[in-house]
């Protein structure tokens, strides 16, 4: 959304945008004269644009300079000591290209076959160094450049190595990172190699997951930036320590929880446990080891009586919380591809599912299971499947074709029920409620980018739109609750759209990242603050059913007394408004301390029932007090709990 500028480092900021508001700043520099230098793109009317803009002003104003190169998309731009621009179109092909300019931009020339696949970067006397890939031979190696690109040497890496950064250390030792290996130091300009992985945890080196290596030109600092965290060497990267104070470093895949409120943690390849609601974490990775193919966690899932679902390759089950695993008697037809997904219902149905349209459906909560192949339209693959109590199926196709299908035959047969929507605009997400209605997420990019949610009460035939756009930048999950409440995951925090509401209310400010619906009827999120901080946060009361036992209007606004009084565990709160009206009902302990609150929201006039459960609560015997605020009335009536 445009550039910023900050003259007192860093702690405000303002806008330059002059000529450039509707633009994404992909990337920047700044030459040793101040002339700033912008990669922009934008989607409009579903093209895409890209240009390369120049400021000598400090913003105020800008040049396009893309003589010679034209409006193809550009992801990185470099400049050296003398001011010499470099910029690529990055990628994994060969002929993927770099051009060169010299003078500020205004024309560019293409260095012929040369391609990047990694970063550039330049020692003391302007060589420019980049890794490269052989698309004939199939192997990495370094370019290296003493003449502005004119001329080039080759330098080899070691041979079956993926390079994913490089850097060049102020003492000119060359540091790369390579998959499968890690960390790989020349002191030599790349004659000989050697690895440095001394204080580094090798499980990064598994995924792509290396985002920068950057050194400091006034000392032999080098620091290793990956999804995991930041590592730092101080001795051109000989050895490594971590740096994490304030990052709590794990990328995570999944977040669920069992029917005993103890919740499940993975990513990476690495599985966590917590039976305390996330306070502490037992590690259960090396639990996952069975001497088959199987390397690391795909995804795990919870069945009813806390049954327990790993999948890759093959389907493993544990009923110990993890602690042991036993491969089920899963079908699989010699494919090797992995299990990517899992849907269960409480009747024990499931099914579990390959992105080429391979399943296994079972009845029986996963003992024994069944074969299905899914015939999808264009086979471009699934990334989703969900079906109904009537065991009709429907899944996202994720391909170039991005459709919505729905099935009831068992998947012989797919029809498109997203034709209605842009073409090439899948939804993100999508989900059943209780009643077998269709809800779906949809990712909007004509005209402006937003999210719509949509619900269908004829499998997909005919769609409603739910609420107003949802303007945020990212979207994770969601939920819609027997109440007709909504509830969003997104990466501007938490929002919630109640039943007879059109607005969206936002709860949280945490960008959420992982959103489940615990068994016990609660939320919880992942989510990630602005200091990079994973936490699990857990909603401190249940999402309670609030049922409408009458379509009468009264007169007054009214609380009954709860029944069963005393009670254990659930008891019952009638209560009634006369008009449309927000409401706020809390439960408070005997010394007046808050302890939860139950209802929060605007709602039409009518009378209630609110059922709540003590166990749910977490609520210890004794007396209590609840308290109903509408309007302006107010009223306290005392209950007890007895175990």
């Amino acid at each position: 959304k445009g550039l910023y500028i900050s003259k007192n480092k860093g702690v405000n900021w303002e806008s330059f945008n002059n000529g450039i508001e509707t633009w994404t700043i992909d990337d920047l520099v700044m030459d040793n004269e101040n002339r700033i230098f912008i990669l922009t793109s934008k989607l409009e009317n579903n093209v895409w644009y890209y240009g390369i803009y120049r400021t000598e002003d400090m913003g105020k104003n800008w040049t396009k300079i893309t003589k010679g190169i034209g409006d193809q998309p550009i992801y990185h731009i470099y400049v050296n000591k003398k001011g010499t621009l470099y910029v690529d179109n990055f990628g994994w092909l060969p002929s993927n290209e770099i051009y060169k300019s010299t003078d500020h931009g205004d024309s560019w020339k293409q260095l012929i076959g040369k391609s990047i696949v990694t970063n550039m970067i330049f020692g003391d006397n302007d060589e420019i160094y980049f890794g490269t890939f052989d698309g004939t031979t199939g192997n990495c190696n370094i370019q290296k450049s003493t003449d502005d690109g004119t001329s080039w040497s080759t330098i080899i890496i070691p041979d079956g190595l993926t390079i994913r950064q490089i850097a060049l250390t102020k003492s000119e030792k060359l540091i790369t990172c390579n998959y499968p290996s890690g960390i790989d130091i020349s002191f030599d300009d790349g004659a000989t190699w050697n690895q440095s992985n001394s204080g580094l945890p090798l499980i990064i080196f598994d995924s792509n997951l290396c985002k920068a290596l950057l050194t400091n030109p006034k000392n032999n600092e080098v620091f290793f930036v990956y999804d995991l965290g930041v590592y730092q060497s101080e001795d051109d990267g000989v050895s490594w320590k971590p740096i994490n104070n304030g990052m709590k470093g794990l990328v995570f895949d999944y977040l669920t929880s069992d029917y005993q409120n103890n919740f499940y943690l993975g990513g990476v390849g690495r599985l966590f446990f917590s039976s305390n609601s996330g306070i502490s974490w037992e590690e259960k990775t090396q639990k996952l080891s069975d001497n088959s193919t199987r390397s690391a966690p795909t995804n795990i899932f919870v069945l009813p009586k806390n049954k327990l679902l790993l999948l890759d390759q093959f389907i493993y089950a544990s009923t110990d919380h993890g602690d042991n695993w036993h491969k089920t008697g899963y079908l699989d037809a010699n494919n090797e591809d992995n299990f990517i997904g899992a849907y269960a219902r409480s009747n024990g149905k499931v099914i579990v599912w390959k992105y080429n349209g391979w399943c296994n459906y079972s009845e029986d909560n996963g003992n024994t299971w069944s074969f299905l192949i899914f015939y999808l339209p264009n086979s471009s693959g699934m990334s989703d499947v969900k079906f109904d109590s009537k065991n009709n199926f429907y899944t996202l196709n994720p391909g170039w074709s991005k459709g919505f299908y729905f099935s009831s035959d068992n998947g012989n047969s797919w029809t498109d029920i997203s034709t209605q929507f842009p073409s090439g605009c899948p939804p993100q997400y999508f989900d059943l409620d209780s009643n077998d209605n269709l809800y779906g997420l949809w990712y909007i990019s004509t005209d402006y980018p937003h999210y719509e949610m949509h619900y269908s009460e004829d499998n997909g035939k005919t769609w409603v739109k739910v609420g107003d756009n949802i303007n945020v930048n990212y979207i994770r999950e969601f939920f819609i609750l027997d109440n007709g409440n909504i509830f969003v995951g997104t990466g501007e925090g938490l929002i919630r759209k109640n039943k007879d509401s059109n607005s969206w209310v936002k709860l949280s400010n945490d960008a959420i990242e992982k959103l489940i619906l615990t068994k016990d009827n609660r939320l919880a999120a992942l989510s990630l603050n602005d200091y990079k901080e994973f936490s699990l946060s857990i909603a401190n009361n249940p999402i309670t059913t609030v049922d409408k036992v009458n379509n009468s209007i009264p007169s007054d606004f009214s609380l009954g007394q709860n029944y069963p009084n005393p009670f254990n565990p659930e008891t019952n709160i009638k209560y009634q408004l006369p008009n449309y009206s927000h409401i706020s009902m809390k439960i408070f302990d005997i010394l007046g301390r808050e302890i939860t609150t139950l209802i929060d929201e605007n709602k039409q006039p009518g009378v209630y029932s609110l059922i709540i459960n003590a166990n749910n609560l977490h609520l210890s015997s004794g007396i209590y007090f609840y308290q109903m605020r509408a309007g302006n009335f107010t009223k306290t009536i005392k209950m007890i709990y007895l175990k």
